[in-house]
């Protein structure tokens, strides 16, 4: 009789260590799950303040004075110029601000690039920024259009800027 109970008692110690060693990989699998949903929430809210960060920037960038405004749009202009004869299109709340030179120094960053561009007095159906068109090729430079295109670019700066101390 001493033998059988300590056979059960063998195999009692055998099932309770099999459960310990089963709830031990439950509760690391609960844990690192917990991890898991940690790190993706985090980055969730990180992502939610890194969009909003950068959709101010896009509203300050759509509201500045007229000045800086048209001071960025012959940057850009600058940039995106080809050595192509063309037309620029603002919108028609650009159309209705644009400084009194512009128009020269929309010519002299177009010729700078080998081209010709020309003002349109016809508005372009755009909200902020500029379509250039060479032989009925739109190239799309609004603002929303460039923001778009630098997403990556903004995002990854900007993650840089308020998330580096974590590091």
């Amino acid at each position: 009789r001493k033998s059988s109970m300590a056979a059960t008692d063998k195999e009692v110690e055998a099932i309770r260590k099999k459960a310990n060693a089963e709830v031990g990989k439950i509760e690391g699998r609960i844990e690192s799950a917990n991890d898991l949903y940690k790190r993706t929430q985090t980055l969730s809210i990180k992502q939610q303040v890194i969009s909003e960060v950068i959709e101010k920037a896009y509203e300050k960038v759509c509201n500045l004075d007229t000045v800086s405004y048209f001071e960025m749009m012959e940057k850009l202009i600058g940039k995106y110029a080809q050595a192509d004869k063309g037309t620029v299109y603002f919108s028609s709340k650009d159309l209705g601000r644009i400084p009194g030179n512009f128009e020269s120094r929309i010519a002299a960053a177009a010729e700078k690039a080998g081209g010709e561009l020309v003002l349109s007095k016809e508005p372009g159906k755009i909200e902020n920024g500029f379509v250039l068109v060479y032989e009925g090729i739109e190239e799309n430079c609004t603002i929303r259009s460039i923001f778009d295109q630098e997403r990556e670019n903004l995002q990854d700066k900007v993650n840089e800027l308020l998330y580096r101390k974590e590091a």
